[in-house]
């Protein structure tokens, strides 16, 4: 979903939080994860939120039954939002299983915008404490066997150098993970044979991968491969080198300069933004022994722009649109894996 702007403006607020942890379980999911379903219980969990969610993103609520009570995209004002939750606590008092039918209500602007309210199907299913033996969880990150399953956390960093207090929004603070695939690591073998004990330039496609994995902000604006329709690579300057190391691994060093941006619509909507990353690199590579430790630091420019908002009590009003987002700052990223 529109995470950055319901984490600053919706789940950042101490109403908020106090009334989920007293009332609720608080659980995010990835809309791609909910799409594509699963099996087992947990399964058809997703292919009731699919078939109830206004658009593949929102706020949704269920009850112990997994029955969906309230579906919200967006909100009138801030004070709203706690009236949500205040409205869903009085539908699950009235119907906190499947005891009776449970329609599902849906709100574009909650309160008073509302959507077409769907019936309950009236099919049931008993919700388990785990997954039965042998069934994979939905929710578990897909991954391609033998690939290094790589952490990376980023911060945004004061001008002496000392991360910036407030990680509470994602131009501050990042983390996230990433695979360097067993194609990757051919390729990188292949590089330090042919080098013969010499530096060698990374193979592009790892080294692609590594720093498009360092940067700040929301996900559509990843300045190499770019997500959102309309977005473009605007610079690729990478060069990240390795050379062996006494640990029997590689030493890894070398500079990066991204830069993506996306002009708006051609009817004038949808945001606008413009993304630049200037990185030093540094770390060390030890394929066989499955381990990664690489840090970068640099500069790093951000402007999103969806010229919706300026104050978090109108962003509640449209959180699909995103944030606005205006960040120009030192920044430091770590990498890590098989420790």
């Amino acid at each position: 979903m529109f995470a950055g702007a319901a984490r600053q403006t919706v789940f950042s607020n101490p109403e908020v939080i106090d009334r989920i942890q007293k009332d609720y379980i608080p659980v995010a999911l990835k809309a791609g994860d909910v799409a594509r379903g699963g099996s087992g219980v947990e399964g058809k969990l997703y292919q009731e939120l699919k078939r109830t969610m206004p658009q593949p993103q929102g706020i949704g609520t269920l009850n112990s039954a997994g029955r969906v009570l309230s579906w919200s995209l967006m909100f009138e004002s801030q004070a709203q939002v706690i009236g949500l939750l205040d409205h869903v606590g009085e539908r699950y008092r009235e119907t906190p299983d499947h005891s009776k039918p449970v329609p599902a209500e849906r709100f574009m602007r909650f309160p008073n915008q509302k959507l077409p309210t769907l019936e309950d199907p009236g099919t049931t299913f008993d919700i388990p404490h785990e997954h039965a033996a042998g069934e994979k969880c939905p929710g578990e990150p897909r991954r391609v066997k033998g690939a290094l399953l790589t952490k990376v956390i980023g911060r945004a960093l004061e001008d002496k150098g000392d991360p910036r207090s407030d990680a509470r929004i994602q131009d501050n603070y990042i983390e996230d993970q990433f695979e360097i695939t067993p194609t990757m690591l051919r390729a990188l073998a292949a590089a330090q044979n042919a080098a013969k004990n010499k530096p060698f330039p990374l193979p592009d496609v790892l080294s692609r991968t590594i720093v498009s994995n360092a940067y700040l902000g929301i996900l559509d604006v990843k300045p190499l491969e770019p997500v959102q329709s309309g977005a473009e690579e605007v610079m690729n300057d990478i060069h990240l080198w390795a050379e062996p190391s006494s640990e029997n691994g590689l030493r890894v060093w070398g500079h990066s300069k991204v830069h993506g941006k996306r002009e708006r619509n051609n009817n004038g909507k949808g945001p606008r933004w413009e993304h630049e990353i200037v990185l030093q690199w540094q770390g060390h590579l030890n394929p066989k022994a499955g381990a990664v430790a690489l840090i970068t630091e640099g500069q790093e420019q951000l402007h999103y722009d969806n010229s919706r908002t300026d104050t978090e009590e109108e962003a509640v009003a449209f959180l699909p649109a995103g944030r606005p987002l205006d960040f120009d700052g030192k920044v430091r990223y770590g990498m890590r894996a098989g420790f």
